[in-house]
C-alpha cells in the first residue's frame, strides 16, 4: 500500500466520520425542536411561565445551532475551513459545558440535593454523564481533525510538519 492510497483512505474515513458529526447532531437537534413544539404540555399553559420563556430560548438557540450544523456539514462537502471553525466553538462549549455537570454531579457538597433519588439511579447519572462527555470529546476530536485538514489543504505553509495530509 503506496503512501498516497494511505493518505487517500485516512482522508475518506475522516470525510465520513466528520459527516457522520454533522448529519447525528442536526437530526438530535431537530429532534428537540419537534419535540418542543409537538409537546406543549411540557410547558405550562400559563403565558409568562418562566418554563415558557425558557422553551421558546431554547427552540432559538437550537435554531442557531442547527444552522451552524448545516454550515458545518456545507463544509465539509465543499471542503472549506473556515464553514467549520464555528461548529468547532460549538463543540468546545458543549464539552466545558459537560464537564462542569459532571464535576458538578461528582462533588460531595452536591449530593444533599439528590436525597430523594435512589443511590443506583444518582450513579446511573453520574455514568450517563461522563460516558456523554466522553462523547463530545471524540466529537470534538473528529470536528478538529477535519477542521485542520482542510485548513492545511487551502494553506500549506502554515501546516507545521509541512506534509501531504
Amino acid at each position: 500500500m503506496t503512501a498516497e492510497s494511505k493518505n487517500f483512505r485516512l482522508s475518506l474515513n475522516l470525510k465520513i466520520a466528520a459527516l457522520f458529526v454533522g448529519w447525528w447532531n442536526l437530526l438530535n437537534d431537530c429532534v428537540c425542536i419537534v419535540a418542543l413544539i409537538v409537546f406543549p404540555g411540557l410547558v405550562s399553559r400559563n403565558e409568562r411561565s418562566p418554563a415558557l420563556v425558557f422553551s421558546i430560548i431554547l427552540l432559538c438557540v437550537l435554531g442557531i445551532i442547527i444552522f451552524f450544523t448545516y454550515l458545518y456539514i456545507d463544509g465539509i462537502e465543499s471542503r472549506n475551513h473556515r464553514k467549520l471553525e464555528v461548529f468547532r466553538i460549538i463543540c468546545i462549549i458543549s464539552i466545558i459545558l459537560y464537564s462542569i455537570t459532571t464535576f458538578a454531579l461528582l462533588d460531595k457538597s452536591t449530593l444533599g440535593r439528590f436525597n430523594n433519588i435512589p443511590t443506583e439511579h444518582y450513579l446511573m447519572i453520574i455514568m450517563v454523564s461522563i460516558f456523554l462527555l466522553f462523547v463530545q470529546i471524540v466529537e470534538f476530536l473528529v470536528v478538529n481533525s477535519a477542521y485542520k485538514k482542510l485548513r492545511y489543504e487551502q494553506l500549506p505553509a502554515q501546516n507545521p510538519i509541512n506534509i501531504l495530509i
